[in-house]
This record gives structure tokens, C-alpha cells and sequence, in this order.
């Protein structure tokens, strides 16, 4: 459990910052939350990529109070802009809050959000299993923290079945959140998509495409690559035509190929970082081209600063 207790040292100082500017409770999602959980429960190897941390305004959130945040937030390490947190939800999409970025070299990324109210934090995710938070008192960091899981989403996860439980806001962002579906499917060890889903995210396909904002979309590409099971990922978007956006060629070689022959492809250091898979299988894919500088671009964003 010192894997646990270091991650808890480590966020301390983002606490105090967080407790400066009122915000008592925090809420620990995405991935790091199940993560957490497998950790505490049954002992697993504790080393998140990333971690999620949301606080609640309990009011609208101003850009004075990002502001503010952001700069206190910069004795933690690099800040990155702001940006707005939107979501959907049954009465359409909304602005939920904002948030911002944290790079500190060596260190998971830190995404932390300001959100207006409770209602905006439960549409957070896309599957049950992105649903899970952890409910962390700042001022009491040694007092147990309280599980969040509205959708049994714990369970689900434990049973390698995630179900979409959002799916306004996958067709909000349709072609990125294909990656998340995917990269989400890769985590619980499934390989191949459900044939459920599959029809589900084609049946929201838009009549009109809408274009994705092309960083966001490489960035995306890259956490893939530096997956463990980044070939049946990228097998599996190819399926749902969500490579096209990025790259025609790329969609048409994924498509004709298989997840083992993609595997014989790429060289495989064994001491190799998810930075230095990721970079090799990004070359291999898309040798001296646009999209790889495009990609490449991404890496400290992704990995952070290493």
C-alpha cells in the first residue's frame, strides 16, 4: 500500500491549494479512481498516467475563479490554458465548468475541473465504470474516502462488462469519443468490440460529419499507441471508421491488417517507455509524414514532461 500513500503525499500540496480557494471536498474519477480501488482492494501495481480531480463551485464558475486557481496551481508544476468543460446530458449540451492542466516532470498529469454543481459531475464519462468517484475530504487526507458509483460501475469493471451509460455525450464529440470507448474497452482486457456497441455508435453516426478539433484528435491517437493493447485499439476504431478523420491511409492500412501482423510490424523494446512504444509504433505507422510531427507534437501532453 505505499504505492497508495505516496500518491497521497504527492497530491497534499494540491490539496492545500485546493482548500485555499474554498473547495473542502474533492472527487477522484476516471481511470486513477479504478486504479485506486484495484490497489486498495486486491494489491495491484498503482502507477496512473493521469489523475482526474474534480471540485464543486456550488455556483456558476467565473473565469476569475480559474484564473485564480490556475495561478496558485503553478507552484505545482507547468499550467496549461483553461479550457471549457462541456457535457451532455438529457437537456442538451452545457457548459459544466473549466478546467486546466498540471505538468510536473516525472509525475502523473493532473487534470483538475471546477464544475458548477453536483448534477454536472454525474455526467461525467461515458461508461458505468468512468462513473466511479472517490469523495476526498482536502482537510482530512487520512480519513477513508468514500466511493461514489452511481451506475455499479466497480462491478462492471471487475466483470470485464462496461456499458455505455452516456451516450448524449458520445454523440456530442463522436469521432473522439470513439477513442475513449476504445481505450476503455482496451483497460478491461476486451479485444474485440461488442457487437451491441458497435451498432449503437453507428446508429448516432451524424449525417454530417463533424470535424474534431485536429490536436485533440492526434493526442488521442497517441494515448492509443502507448497502450498496452494499442493494436486491437486501433483495430477496433478502424471498425468504426474513426480513423478516417485523422488519416484516410491510416483507416484503409488498419483496416486490411490485423492486430498481430501491426505487432510483428513494430519493434518492441523491453525496456521501453509508453513514450518510446508510443513513438516508435506512431514511425512505423506513419514513417516521415505531417501526422507523425503532428503526433510527436502531442507527446508532452500526453506523457507529460519526461
Amino acid at each position: 500500500m505505499h504505492e497508495a500513500r505516496e500518491l497521497s503525499r504527492w497530491l497534499a500540496p494540491l490539496r492545500e491549494v485546493l482548500l485555499r480557494h474554498g473547495y473542502r471536498r474533492s472527487y477522484l474519477g476516471g481511470s486513477g479512481a479504478r486504479e485506486i480501488l484495484d490497489h486498495l482492494r486486491f494489491g495491484t501495481a498503482l502507477s496512473p498516467r493521469d489523475v482526474d480531480l474534480y471540485v464543486l463551485k456550488h455556483a456558476t464558475v467565473r473565469a476569475a475563479d480559474v484564473h485564480a486557481l490556475r495561478a496558485d496551481l503553478r507552484a505545482l508544476g507547468e499550467v496549461g490554458p483553461p479550457r471549457e468543460k462541456l457535457r451532455a446530458g438529457p437537456s442538451g449540451v452545457r457548459v459544466v465548468g473549466a478546467g486546466v492542466h498540471v505538468y510536473r516532470r516525472g509525475r502523473p498529469i493532473l487534470s483538475v475541473g471546477v464544475l458548477h454543481h453536483a448534477a454536472d459531475l454525474a455526467l461525467n464519462g461515458l461508461f458505468d465504470v468512468d462513473t466511479i468517484l472517490l469523495d476526498v475530504d482536502n482537510a482530512r487526507p487520512r480519513t477513508p474516502c468514500a466511493v461514489l458509483d452511481p451506475h455499479d460501475g466497480y462491478r462492471a469493471w471487475r466483470d470485464r462488462s462496461p456499458r455505455i451509460v452516456h451516450w448524449a455525450e458520445v454523440e456530442r464529440c463522436f469521432t473522439r469519443n470513439a477513442f475513449r470507448i476504445v481505450r476503455t474497452l482496451g483497460k478491461a482486457d476486451l479485444l474485440r468490440l461488442p457487437e451491441d456497441l458497435a451498432d449503437g455508435y453507428r446508429r448516432r453516426r451524424p449525417p454530417t460529419p463533424v470535424v474534431d478539433d485536429p490536436p485533440d484528435l492526434h493526442r488521442d491517437l497517441l494515448k492509443v499507441l502507448g497502450d498496452r493493447h494499442w493494436a486491437e485499439e486501433l483495430a477496433m476504431l478502424a471498425e468504426l471508421d474513426a480513423l478516417t478523420p485523422v488519416s484516410a491511409s491510416l483507416q484503409a492500412r488498419i483496416a486490411a491488417t490485423t492486430p498481430t501482423a501491426l505487432r510483428a510490424a513494430v519493434p518492441t523494446p523491453a525496456d521501453a517507455s509508453p513514450t518510446d512504444l508510443a513513438r516508435l509504433r506512431a514511425e512505423t505507422l506513419c514513417g516521415r509524414s505531417a501526422l507523425l510531427d503532428a503526433l510527436l507534437a502531442t507527446a508532452p501532453l500526453v506523457f507529460g514532461a519526461h
